[in-house]
């Protein structure tokens, strides 16, 4: 199922319902005071703009993991942070958060704020099948129950939900589907600050997982409102947005875009050709061979074989060195000839580093050092835009061509360079440069997609959205 085109014309949220003071976004990325043993223990979690912050009691720490990248919480020991302020529930809100649960069809109490048993507020649970939302007036949930049931989602990997209160209605998403919207008639009215890992009044069923950027705001994000800024209420199932990646291990250490033009991004000379192609924000510039053209009807950067054009990453340095751990590869590329074999991109040289191909059978192929493998014949490049995404996570290596998978295998090897990254080339030799254009470069130390490890080469993992940034 698509992703769903909001109207392009988005207003701005009314800024009445926007109290900055008491909006929330922690990310495990940042802001974080760790100490105790092994100086890990999570002493406090804070947002620092509006001086709200989460802290732990002595002796219930939940831990900074940096396999996982965020902050792991243990049943056994009733890990928790709680919140230093009330949030204001009777008014609109958003809540996001990325969860990963140790255990599938075990029951956890995540996220609350509610004092006791007959007070006011929401809790977000794990439950046996599915997660759930539960508002509360009174002590009592009525019809304000709202599971989350997609049954991806009951498993153990990284989830992203989201909860959304418009004054008289709460819509739940999960991985960007929507889920239950519920009508609320009753005030929502909280005293309590929030809490993480478990209920304040509370003991049983604690959290047994791990939590990353988590917010609470009073606002909508424009993804969810049409015109009028009011909330879209989407059907259950309904695929309505991809999340934006976690903070901490999605951030890309390259991102090269073109339809930007100036001496940061883009630096033209008078004929319009590309004399550097840079990516500021990380310090990493790429530089003209033989000129490559930009080209304004396209919006984007022209490489032509018969001029051995190509731009190359002007450092030579351990930066692409991904050893055996996660990393993806997203481009846009739109070829002259589909069926014929010429370099998108790469640093391989003398069976050390990487190179993607597009082949005579217009289909890829992808080297990574003594590994080589071509995707599916079944799912071709076009001649219009196509967008690669080649992504190693939990040692399986995925190809996937405009968001349909097209290769999916077991893969270890120590990735690691000696040469410079090249952009419609490579290292090695200049008789099979591209022709045709290349946009919305981006490289991570990460995966992209995390939960398509049950996906099977032909299905549709996710929608692509734009070559200019967001991608996704």
């Amino acid at each position: 199922m698509s992703i769903k085109t909001i109207h392009n014309k988005i207003v701005n949220i009314n800024k009445t319902n926007v109290l900055s003071s008491t909006e929330l976004i922690l990310k495990s990325n940042k802001d974080l005071r760790l100490g105790g043993t092994g100086n890990d223990n999570v002493e406090w979690w804070s947002y620092p703009e509006n001086n709200h912050y989460f802290r732990s009691e002595n002796g219930f720490e939940p831990t900074l993991n940096t396999t996982e990248k965020a902050i792991e919480f243990e049943a056994a020991n009733s890990q928790h942070l709680i919140g230093s302020k009330v949030f204001d529930t009777t008014r609109v809100f958003t809540l996001s958060v990325w969860i990963k649960s140790k255990a599938a069809d075990t029951l956890y109490r995540i996220i609350s704020n509610f004092v006791s048993s007959v007070d006011n507020g929401f809790q977000l649970n794990k439950a046996t099948g599915s997660y759930v939302f539960s508002l509360y007036s009174g002590g009592s949930q009525g019809t304000s129950r709202m599971n989350i049931d997609y049954a991806p989602s009951n498993d153990t990997n990284w989830h992203h939900i989201l909860g959304v209160y418009d004054g008289s209605t709460f819509s739940t998403y999960i991985d960007g589907h929507a889920r239950s919207v519920f009508s609320i008639t009753t005030t929502i009215s909280a005293t309590e600050g929030i809490w993480i890992g478990k209920l304040n009044y509370f003991a049983g069923q604690p959290f047994d997982g791990y939590i990353d950027d988590f917010s609470i705001k009073h606002s909508f994000d424009e993804k969810l409102v049409n015109y009028t800024g009011s909330v879209i209420k989407y059907a259950a199932g309904e695929e309505v947005f991809i999340p934006n990646p976690r903070s901490l291990d999605k951030t890309p250490i390259l991102q090269l875009q073109s339809n930007v033009i100036n001496n940061q991004k883009i630096l033209l000379d008078e004929s319009n050709n590309v004399m550097q192609w840079n990516d500021v924000r990380n310090k990493r510039f790429f530089t003209s061979t033989n000129n490559p053209l930009y080209d304004f009807t396209e919006q984007s950067i022209y490489f032509e074989q018969a001029a051995a054009t190509y731009l190359k990453d002007i450092k030579n340095d351990n930066y692409y060195n991904f050893g055996t751990a996660d990393f993806y590869f997203l481009l846009w590329i739109k070829p002259d000839v589909v069926n014929l074999t010429e370099n998108l991109f790469g640093n391989f040289n003398s069976s050390i580093g990487i190179l993607l191909q597009k082949r005579t059978g217009s289909n890829l192929r992808f080297y990574a050092m003594s590994f080589s493998a071509y995707s599916s014949e079944s799912y071709l490049l076009t001649s219009e835009w196509n967008n690669i995404v080649i992504q190693r996570h939990d040692s399986i290596l995925y190809m996937i061509l405009n968001g349909i998978l097209v290769y999916k295998t077991v893969n270890t090897i120590d990735i690691f360079c000696n040469s410079e990254l090249e952009l419609g080339s490579y290292t090695g030799s200049k008789t099979q440069n591209l022709n045709g254009y290349i946009d919305g470069f981006i490289v991570a130390n990460s995966a992209l997609l995390e939960n398509i490890s049950s996906n099977s080469v032909g299905d549709k993992v996710f929608t692509p959205k734009t070559r200019n940034f967001p991608i996704l």
